[in-house]
């Protein structure tokens, strides 16, 4: 996409689409929409363009929604995924500096990195209930996070350690799961 770098992905397998987010030299963001069975697609038009950096994306397939981090805005937004893509909806108005985001679709939760305190957080998909869940070392640099809805854990990197941690939905029994990466 020229002057911007592919960041994070979300893909919508049983509509074989994906999604990406661009971060560029001028400090927005796009969203780009692609096929799965397409080898070779040249992609030039963006299906979301924003003046935040969106670092991080994670997609409801059940309900159609694409979650964004705004990060230098402090915000988490979501869009209807249908094209034409729908309203952007701003739901978490105070979520730092959102980097990662993971969803959990079946107990309705989300989860994000805060790459400015070091923190990761959850909220209901619809913005309430928002909850700090763990404190990380200040130099800690976590970005990338996932949730499994079965066990109730997340998982999240950290490059400090050059490990991978996963801990309760709670934040509880954080534990080192892989290092020396």
């Amino acid at each position: 996409t020229g002057d911007t770098d592919p960041w994070s992905i979300a893909l919508d397998v049983c509509n074989r689409v994906g999604y990406f987010s661009t971060v560029g030299v001028a400090l927005g963001s796009d969203i780009y929409k692609f096929s799965l069975d397409t080898p070779g697609q040249n992609i030039d038009t963006p299906f979301y363009s924003s003046n935040a950096m969106c670092f991080g994306i994670a997609l409801d397939s059940d309900n159609q929604y694409l979650y964004y981090g705004k990060t230098n805005a402090g915000t988490i937004n979501r869009i209807s995924v249908p094209v034409p893509a729908g309203t952007e909806q701003e739901i978490i108005s105070s979520a730092g500096t959102p980097g990662g985001l993971a969803l959990d679709t079946v107990n309705d939760l989300i989860f994000w990195t805060d790459w400015g305190v070091e923190k990761i957080y959850r909220a209901r998909t619809d913005g309430t209930r928002q909850q700090e869940i763990a404190a990380l070392d200040p130099n800690a640099d976590s970005f990338g996070i996932a949730a499994d809805s079965a066990l109730r854990k997340v998982y999240f990197s950290v490059t400090a350690t050059d490990g991978i941690y996963r801990m309760d939905y709670d934040g509880g029994n954080q534990e080192l799961l892989a290092s020396g990466i």
